[in-house]
């Protein structure tokens, strides 16, 4: 078994949206996910999801 440097992959998302009906309100979103490939063909998977409503 040969072991190579592991795989990593992030991505990041965040948004702000505008509430319709309420002026001066917005609400905002942010999605984290981080996959990291332990050994060939295992991976771990973390996933933090954040709703917030200003």
């Amino acid at each position: 078994m040969r072991f190579e440097a592991p795989k990593l992959d992030a991505q990041c998302d965040a948004s702000l949206h505008p509430d319709i009906i309420t002026d001066g309100r917005f609400y905002g979103d942010t999605d984290l996910r981080v996959r990291w490939e332990m050994l060939e063909h295992l991976f771990r998977n973390v996933a933090v999801y954040e709703s917030d409503a200003e």
